[in-house]
């Protein structure tokens, strides 16, 4: 996925009631803004965001049905510039 990931900065696929769970693998690292809101995602948050998205500053994934603990490199995402989460 090199070309995606040199290319893409918004990702917005909010609204779109996608169903499954985000992968694991993603590694978007010239994303900044990421909407995955009001879908019906669901399992666990991805702990790999906090390492593979260096630019990462909006990362919207509320109104889902994610369970468990917020992963601890979520601190890190964006290289720790991570200025919007939303989680609700």
């Amino acid at each position: 996925m090199p070309f995606l990931s040199t290319y893409i900065g918004f990702l917005i696929l909010g609204r779109n009631e996608f169903t499954g769970t985000i992968p694991n693998d993603l590694s978007l690292r010239s994303l900044f803004h990421m909407d995955l809101s009001f879908n019906q995602l669901t399992g666990t948050l991805p702990a790999d965001i906090g390492e593979n998205f260096r630019r990462l500053r909006q990362l919207y994934l509320d109104h889902n049905q994610f369970t468990g603990t917020i992963p601890d490199t979520y601190a890190q995402a964006g290289g720790g510039r991570l200025y919007v989460l939303a989680l609700d």
